[in-house]
């Protein structure tokens, strides 16, 4: 993993955090949404996926895999720990704590969550049962058809095809005037977010393995656009950025690109990122998203009557702590053993 994307993934963990604190302050305690720190924290979700779409490009480039062998890989790395945080969300619920407004689960809500099927649940919410897992229908989906791509000649027929499929369904999804819920999730054109991502991954090829160091200007430059060009708009749009996908992609998958962009470039032009918290918290961003839901929800209720100046950081670094804590605990020996499990199954098969 480069260390500039590792410190990215961190950024985006934090911002979603940050997002979903300020929300529970706004439901608990009536506190005002702050705008424009409260929208940008939803672009993390946005950074994500770019960063996916480029590691996929990146990590793959030249390894010869097998679709089956690609899939295999992505559900061990994800798919344990996010069927183990839904496992205890409809644990919680069953024991009556409401884990983040879940009135009502049924067997099949469920089913369709741990298979990151799109599905309205029993309460009416178009949620999975882990509310923040509607991301990882698009990783999963991006997945499936990244795997499938595989089998062409090169990774730029692959871009290509991917590109436009997206932009295919995001044309077939405004011809429709009534689609299923799964039609209406898949052919969102959020999903250009990983071919943005991709196709970074294909110039960052091209460039020289060592830039100068002046190349360091248009690395911050670029990284600068982009934030620049977020803050604003995304406190200008508000809300219309989760119901309109075009809007989003313009406002939050842009500037996302441009600043995994700059982060590339900065790499190699030497300007690489070393601070061994950052690179921690970048490594535990996955079970740090899963959990800070949980974390806030709960954290914030510790401590309510201190009052949402108080409950705030509290949410924060528990969620936080609570997420490394996973990482190291059980993600990390988790998945060590069920990779040393596929490696002695290939070797006795």
């Amino acid at each position: 993993m480069l260390n500039n994307i590792q410190v990215l993934r961190a950024v985006a963990a934090l911002a979603v955090v940050a997002h979903h604190v300020l929300a529970e302050l706004q439901v608990r305690f009536g506190v005002a949404s702050l705008g424009l720190l409260d929208s940008v924290g939803r672009a993390g979700v946005d950074l994500f996926f770019v960063i996916s779409g480029f590691i996929m490009f990146h990590a793959t480039h030249g390894t010869q895999q097998t679709p089956v062998r690609f899939w295999t890989n992505r559900i061990v790395r994800i798919a344990p720990l996010y069927w183990l945080m839904t496992l205890l969300v409809a644990a919680l619920w069953l024991a009556g704590l409401a884990p983040f407004g879940v009135a009502k689960l049924d067997a099949q809500d469920v089913l369709a969550s741990l298979a990151f099927i799109p599905d309205v649940r029993a309460d009416g919410s178009a949620y999975p049962v882990l509310a923040i897992g509607w991301t990882l229908v698009y990783e999963m989906y991006f997945y499936v058809l990244f795997g499938l791509c595989l089998l062409l000649r090169s990774q730029a027929m692959s871009l290509g095809v991917l590109a436009a499929f997206f932009l295919a369904s995001w044309f077939a999804l405004g011809q429709m005037t009534d689609p299923s819920h799964m039609l209406a999730v898949y052919l969102q054109p959020i999903t250009l977010e990983f071919v943005a991502g991709g196709a970074l991954a294909l110039a960052w090829r091209r460039l020289p393995q060592t830039l100068p160091a002046a190349a360091r200007a248009w690395g911050y430059g670029t990284v600068g656009v982009g934030l620049v060009a977020l803050a604003p708009a995304a406190a200008y749009f508000g809300e219309a950025i989760n119901t309109d996908g075009a809007l989003r992609l313009a406002v939050y998958g842009a500037p996302a690109a441009l600043v995994v962009a700059g982060a590339l470039v900065l790499e190699r032009a030497g300007a690489i990122a070393h601070n061994p918290r950052l690179l921690l918290l970048g490594a535990a961003s996955y079970a740090i998203y899963l959990i800070h839901p949980l974390g806030i929800q709960y954290g914030v209720a510790a401590v309510a009557g201190a009052g949402p100046v108080v409950a705030a950081p509290v949410a924060a670094v528990v969620s936080i702590a609570l997420g490394v804590a996973l990482h190291l605990r059980i993600e990390t020996p988790l998945l060590a053993r069920l990779r040393r499990g596929k490696r002695v199954r290939a070797v006795t098969a």
